[in-house]
């Protein structure tokens, strides 16, 4: 077969077709943190952590860019959980065969908002996050009641 006669279609179509009807899919489902029931945040803490430990470990990152205290830090806690998840799909039974690589890629490019959400400053020790307040006031009371479209 030459290089014009390669179809990507035909030969994805016929990986679909080899494919054990019977094998399982992997059905990764995306921790939502903000709804999480307590009585299920030890487990899925436990899987995230060791996951971050592991990819930490397999990628040689340093606490520049993934501190230690990563878990005290909500954005940090997101954008892990989320790669966590592109991850654990990237290997379902059901991919052509791009999801690996599509997760490195994704690593890659998450390692620059790592180094903006914790800019190292927890390198020499934690450093907690500065929380916004956000007041609720006659102003906001006033323009709530109305849907503003």
């Amino acid at each position: 077969m030459s290089y014009e006669d390669f179809d990507i279609d035909d030969v994805l179509a016929e990986e679909e077709s080899e494919r054990d009807p019977d094998s399982e899919e992997i059905a990764a489902i995306a921790v939502n943190w903000r709804t999480l029931p307590n009585s299920n945040a030890p487990e899925k803490w436990d899987e995230l952590r060791s996951w971050v430990e592991w990819i930490c470990t397999r990628y040689a990152i340093d606490e520049g860019v993934i501190p230690d205290c990563w878990w005290k830090h909500g954005a940090l806690v997101e954008e892990l959980s989320a790669l966590q998840t592109a991850w654990t799909v990237s290997y379902d039974t059901t991919d052509a065969g791009y999801g690996p690589i599509g997760f490195v890629e994704r690593w890659r490019s998450a390692q620059t908002r790592f180094r903006q959400i914790s800019g190292g400053a927890c390198s020499q020790g934690h450093r907690a996050d500065r929380i916004r307040i956000f007041p609720i006031d006659d102003e906001w009371s006033g323009w709530s009641t109305t849907s503003h479209a």
